[in-house]
């Protein structure tokens, strides 16, 4: 019953920004603010399954320091640069780019 649920859950929102493309929300709503998180939470776990190989939760403590601070701070990097941009494109690029220049330093 949990898969059913989460699938539906995930089917509706990568599909509902399609079906509510001409629909405009109040910049302060609810709304837009939960579909604004919803994307940096969203930016935020392929930002950490990539940079951390995808690893449980478990192997999460046996992990260096240093690739995990790196992963960290590429998530606040990436959050704070689309928070002032506007654009997630933009803060995946640039995050990209610190992430391996942190991963160099701290490694």
């Amino acid at each position: 019953m949990t898969l059913i649920v989460s699938s539906i859950l995930s089917y509706l929102l990568k599909a509902l920004p399609f079906y509510m493309k001409g629909l405009r929300f109040k910049e302060n709503s609810f709304l837009y603010k939960t579909f604004e998180y919803a994307v940096y939470f969203i930016m935020g776990n392929i930002i950490i399954n990539i940079s951390l190989d995808n690893i449980s939760l478990t192997q999460l403590y046996q992990i260096n320091n240093g690739k995990l601070l790196a992963t960290l701070l590429t998530l606040i990097t990436s959050f704070v640069i689309s928070k002032i941009t506007g654009n997630i494109l933009v803060s995946l690029i640039i995050s990209s780019l610190f992430y391996l220049a942190a991963s160099w330093s701290f490694t």
